[in-house]
């Protein structure tokens, strides 16, 4: 049995496989998602667009406009999901663990399945992709000695 342990924010991961929490990772495939990093204004082509208003008099309202940094991000969320779910489906007895920055793994838990949801046996709701492996070794083989 390995674990799966994703590390991301909302423009970049790292999936690594273990053994054992807190030994040896390694890393099997790196992520990223240029468009989160991109600013609002080079995300957005034009403003949103105007509707008539039934009633009388000419009344016009404004399409509800999304922040573009959010879609971009649930976008790279939904296709890690997809990964997380098809290693859950291909490895039943496989453990999975979510390192990601809290807004971040929000959007990743929605889009997840319910097996995949089953094997996440931790959920750590911080940006550790910078902090280099060795480091987050030792961090996640504290977390399995509190468990």
């Amino acid at each position: 049995m390995k674990t799966h342990i994703l590390v991301a924010n909302a423009s970049e991961a790292k999936l690594y496989e273990t053994e054992r929490l807190g030994e040896k990772m390694d890393l099997i495939n790196e992520y990223s998602h240029p468009a989160s990093r991109e600013k609002r204004l080079e995300l957005v082509t034009d403003r949103p667009g105007h509707f008539a208003t039934k009633g009388t008099g000419v009344s016009r309202g404004a399409y509800d406009e999304s922040d573009p940094k959010e879609v971009e991000a649930d976008k790279f969320a939904q296709q890690l999901a997809k990964i997380v779910i098809e290693i859950c489906d291909n490895h039943h007895d496989d453990k999975m663990v979510i390192v990601a920055a809290p807004h971040f793994h929000g959007l990743l838990n929605k889009h997840y399945d319910e097996q995949a949801k089953e094997q996440i046996t931790h959920a750590i709701e911080k940006d550790y992709t910078k902090m280099p492996m060795k480091k987050l070794m030792g961090y996640l083989g504290e977390l399995t000695k509190l468990t």
